[in-house]
């Protein structure tokens, strides 16, 4: 599954992901593509299930990711589980 995401910045502050998107199945099969971001700031705390793609953007992320990350750069609190 792909998930595009357009625009040059992104925030995620609140909300979390449930169901299928916690499962292993999930962090294998999605790809949350940030085609034209500059920034994104993923701020919840919450995981982050998939791969992340933003090879533009500058990544500000508070929280788990369950998945694998390219991005320009990364400020992280918290953990990456590939």
């Amino acid at each position: 599954v792909i998930i595009n995401v357009t625009g040059d910045s992104s925030s995620w502050d609140a909300g979390n992901f449930v169901g299928n998107f916690n499962t292993a199945y999930a962090r294998s099969h999605v790809l949350w593509n940030f085609v034209n971001a500059n920034t994104i700031n993923w701020t919840s705390g919450r995981t982050l299930s998939g791969a992340l793609l933003a090879p533009g953007a500058a990544l500000n992320f508070t929280g788990t990711m369950e998945g694998s990350v390219f991005v320009k750069s990364l400020v992280q609190s918290g953990e990456v589980h590939l």
